[in-house]
């Protein structure tokens, strides 16, 4: 009996092992292969079966422009409403929670309600997920954000940009640290100044920094283990390749020459190698999410200016 139980917790250890160990570059990919089956091939039913694995092996992250986790739940109620419940809603509820205060969460209230969760509710959730935000780091972050933005549109001089900027850094080390990265389920999108906490704010600015190498290291690691978005850390690379390198884009998200003049296989096969989708998907999904934003901002549903 000891035997069987030791082999039991054994297989249990490798078994979570290999769930953390999860790569989410190779989630992202997947986001992007089945966002092509819905988007251009028009197949939703063939996007929902691959939707449903892909949850079955990821916990979603209902990336920005992908909004994978919505777009599952959304088909489901279309055409196998057995995958809907309060709990895949409440999970839905929470990666919508940190846009909350841009009102992106409420054009689910329709599906939400359908279910018996009404926009009562969905404000109580995300109240409640509010209050378990980690409130050390909020409260840092809340800072670093007004240091970084005060210092650049302040009289200042670069010196005490740069002194602000390695504060923040350390900030960040620290946060690595002790906490891993300071992700939207960690601390949320909105500071305690009421100011927006983008990490892609802080991180364009930290292009020229001695700790450069350390960070660009540090972040694909965070894209690997899916706190970190890849777009993200696509800019990063990007502004310092092109501000100070003077060197072509690698990722094709920000570029000092002309775009035709790019290598677009070259790129988007790096932009596949972090989970970014090609150019010109990108591309789709960016002017589909302002299509649909301009729809729901004429009827009223939300508003979304970013």
């Amino acid at each position: 009996m000891s035997k069987l139980y030791f082999i039991l917790i054994l297989l249990f250890a490798v078994l979570s092992c290999k769930k953390h160990e999860l790569n989410y570059i190779t989630y992202y990919q997947k986001v992007n292969e089945i966002d092509s089956i819905q988007r251009y091939a028009s197949n939703e039913q063939l996007a929902l079966e691959e939707y449903k694995k892909l949850f079955k092996e990821y916990e979603p992250k209902n990336g920005e422009k992908t909004e994978e986790y919505s777009r599952y739940l959304t088909l489901s109620d279309h055409y196998d409403k057995k995958n809907i419940n309060k709990k895949s809603l409440k999970k839905l509820i929470y990666l919508l929670a940190p846009g909350a205060k841009h009102g992106w969460h409420k054009q689910y209230y329709p599906l939400f309600a359908k279910y018996g969760i009404d926009s009562l509710q969905v404000e109580k959730e995300i109240i409640g997920w509010g209050k378990k935000l980690n409130q050390t780091l909020l409260d840092s972050f809340s800072i670093a954000i007004d240091r970084d933005q005060g210092s650049r549109r302040g009289n200042y001089s670069n010196n005490f940009v740069k002194l602000m900027d390695k504060k923040n850094i350390e900030l960040f080390k620290w946060t690595f640290e002790n906490y891993g990265f300071p992700s939207l389920q960690k601390i949320g999108l909105t500071g305690k100044n009421g100011r927006d906490i983008h990490m892609r704010t802080f991180f364009i600015h930290y292009i020229d920094s001695k700790d450069y190498e350390f960070l660009k290291k540090k972040l694909y690691n965070y894209v690997k283990s899916g706190d970190f978005d890849p777009y993200t850390y696509a800019a990063f690379v990007d502004r310092h390749e092109g501000v100070i390198k003077g060197k072509p884009s690698i990722y094709g998200v920000y570029t000092l020459v002309e775009e035709n003049s790019l290598d677009t296989i070259k790129i988007n096969k790096n932009r596949k190698s972090i989970g970014l989708a090609s150019i010109d998907h990108r591309n789709k999904m960016v002017s589909d999410f302002h299509k649909s934003n301009y729809k729901r901002r004429n009827k009223n549903v939300y508003n979304n200016d970013k």
